[in-house]
């Protein structure tokens, strides 16, 4: 089933130049796609009286812009782990669609964090062409958990975090140059087959979250890298409305501090590109048909 983006009066479909950067009219349909989706987020939250906020790109464009960076293709939301967990839950009632609420507990995926998704549209990673999990077009959703306060906490944490995360790469890893790598993907598969993949991910859940309320009242996203974004906690005690496009989305009243530690002068225009890399999107297209086309240019 193909898509139809709602044409909201507020928000204009029509290619344009923002900031000296080409919008296309095609990443515009992409952009009220996700809007439509941010929309729905908040309605659920709201409901339930879950706390969430824009991070990264998105709290920049946010400030920057009043909505998208130029550049930018999807949106950054984040959420306290207790507030994440409940949203897990209530997913599956609440998303329904076009909406698929995705994470390792209703798709053979593994991110780290939760996507909202879009059906009868595309946005695939050319990495994940020859796997079969919803690939429609997202936003992203990233618990944020408090690190150790000890350096020995700091570090098992760190290592173990990464151990599941390896065995997921090395699990869907398609590509073997080395023999070693072959090895990897087979004890892998092994693993995951002896433990389950659900379970496995719990394992990874609770490894995260062992310091939540003990910690050293600094947080972060544990699904990237360990350490690599560190911000805080107090910075995300108050919430403020800010305009994004035509809503009002919550963001951190100490928005100022969190940009200048992630980006320096941040009201300065520097083109960038999209974290995602080459993402393959199409508004009006399922991506199952889109990964049927994809895959036979391959053969």
């Amino acid at each position: 089933m193909k898509s139809k983006t709602i044409l909201n009066p507020k928000f204009n479909l029509n290619a344009e130049e923002i900031c000296g950067y080409k919008v296309s009219a095609k990443m515009k349909k992409v952009w009220a796609k996700e809007l439509e989706m941010l929309e729905k987020f908040q309605e659920v939250c709201n409901k339930h009286n879950l706390k969430w906020f824009l991070i990264g790109g998105s709290l920049l464009g946010a400030i920057r812009h009043n909505g998208f960076i130029p550049w930018d293709d999807d949106i950054d939301i984040a959420m306290f782990r207790d507030d994440y967990k409940k949203l897990i839950k209530i997913a599956p009632k609440e998303f329904t669609q076009p909406f698929f609420f995705q994470t390792p507990y209703t798709d053979k995926v593994y991110r780290g964090h939760a996507q909202l998704r879009y059906d009868g549209t595309t946005a695939i990673l050319p990495e994940e062409i020859n796997r079969s999990h919803h690939q429609g077009i997202f936003i992203d959703i990233f618990p944020f958990d408090e690190y150790p306060d000890t350096k020995h906490g700091w570090n098992k944490q760190a290592y173990q975090v990464r151990e599941i995360q390896c065995l997921y790469e090395d699990y869907f890893n398609e590509y073997f140059p080395t023999e070693t790598l072959k090895k990897e993907h087979i004890r892998a598969i092994i693993i995951v087959k002896l433990f389950g993949f659900k379970n496995i991910y719990r394992r990874y859940e609770r490894v995260c979250a062992r310091f939540n309320g003990r910690g050293n009242g600094r947080i972060g996203n544990l699904s990237l890298v360990y350490g690599s974004r560190v911000q805080e906690k107090v910075f995300f005690d108050k919430i403020i409305m800010h305009p994004f496009e035509y809503l009002q989305v919550p963001i951190p009243a100490d928005y100022d501090k969190l940009l200048k530690n992630k980006f320096g002068n941040y009201m300065e225009f520097v083109k960038g590109s999209s974290a995602h890399g080459k993402v393959i999107f199409d508004p009006d297209k399922p991506y199952q048909e889109t990964l049927l086309k994809l895959r036979k240019e391959l053969k």
